[in-house]
C-alpha cells in the first residue's frame, strides 16, 4: 500500500460502497472542501468472501485515511439484496453486525439517465477565479488516479449507451462498479461542506427532507444519442492538497 493520506484541514469524508456477491465490494472514499469541490482521495476492491472478512478489508482500508468517513454510503438495491433467505438479512444487515452502518444511495431514475448526466456535470470543467482555470467539481488523488484499474480508468473505459437498457449491457463492464460508485455519490442529496460542519448526525442525510435541485444537463457527445464513454482522457487533475495550498495563499482559506 502507499502511504496514508494527508487531510490537512479535517474535510469531511463520505465512502460510497457498491456490493455485489459476485465480484466482492468496490468503494472510494470521497472528501469535499469548504467550496465544495470534491476529491477521491481513495479506492480499493473488497474480494468476496464471508461478511467478517469483508468488514475486516474495510476497516483495512480506512486505516489509510485520515479520519473515520463522516457518513457511509451504499447501492440501495445492491445493499438490500436478500443474503440469506430465513433470516431476510441484506448487505446493509450484515455489514451492521460488525460495525458498518450504511445509508442507502439516490437514484434519481430508473435507467440511470439522470444520474449519468449528474455525474458528467461534476467532471465538466468550469472556470475558477482564485486559481484562474477551470476544473471539475470532482477530482481525484494522483494515487488514486494512478490506480490499476479504478476510478479514473473506469471513468476513461466504462461506456454508456442510451438505448441499451438492458442489465447484461451495462453490467457485463468491468469499469460499471467505480462509475456506480461515483454516480452514488454525485447523486445523493444535500451533500455540501457546509451541512456537514452543522450535522451533529450522520443520519440527517437519508432520505429526500435535504434534496437540492441539480442540474441534469443532457448527455455530451454524439447529438443522435449514441453510446459513448464519459470522456475522461487526460490524468490527475490538481490534487486536493495542492488545491488547499493553493486556495490558503490566494487568501481563499483562513
Amino acid at each position: 500500500m502507499s502511504e496514508k493520506v494527508s487531510n490537512p484541514r479535517g474535510w469531511p469524508i463520505v465512502e460510497v460502497c457498491d456490493p455485489s456477491g459476485r465480484r466482492g465490494l468496490h468503494i472510494i472514499w470521497a472528501a469535499v472542501d469548504p467550496e465544495d469541490y470534491w476529491y477521491v482521495v481513495w479506492a480499493a476492491r473488497v474480494p468476496p468472501g464471508a461478511f467478517s472478512e469483508m468488514a475486516k478489508g474495510v476497516k483495512a482500508e480506512r486505516k489509510m485515511l485520515p479520519h473515520e468517513p463522516d457518513l457511509c454510503i451504499m447501492d440501495a438495491r445492491g445493499g438490500a439484496f436478500q443474503v440469506d433467505m430465513e433470516t431476510r438479512e441484506t448487505f446493509f444487515d450484515r455489514f451492521r453486525q460488525f460495525g458498518l452502518l450504511y445509508v442507502p444511495s439516490v437514484q434519481q431514475s430508473e435507467t440511470m439517465d439522470a444520474d449519468i448526466a449528474n455525474l458528467r456535470d461534476w467532471l465538466m470543467p468550469r472556470y475558477h477565479p482564485v486559481s484562474d482555470r477551470s476544473i471539475s467539481k470532482l477530482r481525484f488523488t494522483r494515487s488514486v488516479a494512478n490506480m490499476k484499474e479504478g476510478p479514473l480508468w473506469a471513468l476513461q473505459t466504462f461506456v454508456w449507451d442510451p438505448h441499451k437498457q438492458t442489465k447484461a449491457w451495462h453490467y457485463k463492464q468491468k469499469s460499471k462498479d467505480f462509475v456506480d460508485c461515483l454516480r452514488y455519490l454525485t447523486g445523493y442529496p444535500g451533500l455540501t461542506y457546509r451541512r456537514f460542519q452543522n450535522a451533529t448526525d450522520p443520519s440527517v442525510y437519508r432520505g429526500n427532507s435535504l434534496a437540492e435541485s441539480y442540474r441534469r444537463p443532457k448527455l455530451a457527445g454524439d447529438a443522435r444519442g449514441n453510446r459513448q464513454t464519459l470522456g475522461i482522457r487526460n490524468g490527475a487533475p490538481m490534487g486536493y492538497r495542492a488545491a488547499w495550498n493553493m486556495r490558503r495563499r490566494s487568501g481563499g482559506l483562513s
